[in-house]
């Protein structure tokens, strides 16, 4: 990620309806599977540790984030979460293996997403749970996607053959955030498919600033989304995630 671009992430992450509504989900998700309070959860791309601290003020107190990027780290620690990381998503260790691995828009900026799973799987404890969330429908890669350095968006197939072969028992695997899925997709048949192999520009728009309105009628609507999704599946959305578990 542009390190222009990440600084509005961070700027972003505690009231853009994008991230409001994500964390919204995670936490009804967590709620209806019944995840215990005291449950040790790794929060695996944390960016500045939005989602950290917003478990910690629903009664999660246990949650340690891991971050590629020094910056994002540095701004977790500022807000204050003391287990706070830098690490490579792909490629780490820890002594005690957690109860719960949060990955949030992460899998697909890892080259090698393979290795990443097993890497996960590795650090969770027997009947251990994963929750993974990442772009959805290679038909609507945009210029985010080059700007946010993505490697590939994700089809529901594709993401839980890759959780599976990682060794986990996949629970289930459905769409997120509907509501933008026909506008994105009718965009997508209008513009000409930005190239992967050509570099975002340096100077990339800010694409998180939106009118107080807007945004609260998007966090409004994807939390009235929210509850139906926890539930049942969507038809359709601009996300895909999976729920599995590590085999006890």
């Amino acid at each position: 990620m542009d390190k222009a671009y990440e600084a509005q992430y961070h700027l972003s992450e505690e009231s853009n309806w994008w991230f409001v509504a994500r964390r919204d989900f995670i936490l009804r998700w967590m709620q209806r599977e019944g995840i215990p309070f005291n449950s040790r959860i790794l929060d695996v791309g944390s960016g500045g540790g939005a989602l950290a601290l917003f478990l910690h003020a629903a009664g999660y107190p246990n949650v340690t984030c891991i971050d590629f990027s020094e910056d994002a780290v540095a701004v977790c620690k500022s807000r204050g979460i003391s287990e706070a990381y830098v690490h490579d998503a792909q490629r780490f260790s820890f002594d005690e293996p957690f109860d719960l691995l949060i990955s949030s828009d992460c899998l697909e900026h890892l080259e090698n997403d393979r290795l990443a799973l097993q890497t996960w799987f590795k650090n969770l404890q027997p009947g251990g749970r994963a929750l993974i969330l990442v772009p959805a429908h290679a038909s609507l890669w945009s210029q985010h996607d080059v700007i946010n350095h993505h490697f590939r968006r994700y089809s529901l197939a594709e993401l839980q053959e890759k959780v599976s072969t990682a060794g986990f028992q996949v629970k289930r695997t459905a769409y997120w955030n509907a509501l933008l899925f026909l506008p994105l997709r009718i965009m997508s048949l209008l513009r000409k498919r930005p190239d992967k192999n050509v570099p975002a520009p340096e100077n990339a728009p800010a694409i998180f600033a939106l009118p107080a309105w807007v945004n609260n009628l998007l966090i409004g609507w994807l939390k009235l989304e929210n509850k139906w999704i926890v539930k049942r599946n969507a038809p359709c959305g601009v996300s895909v995630w999976v729920s599995a578990r590590k085999p006890a």
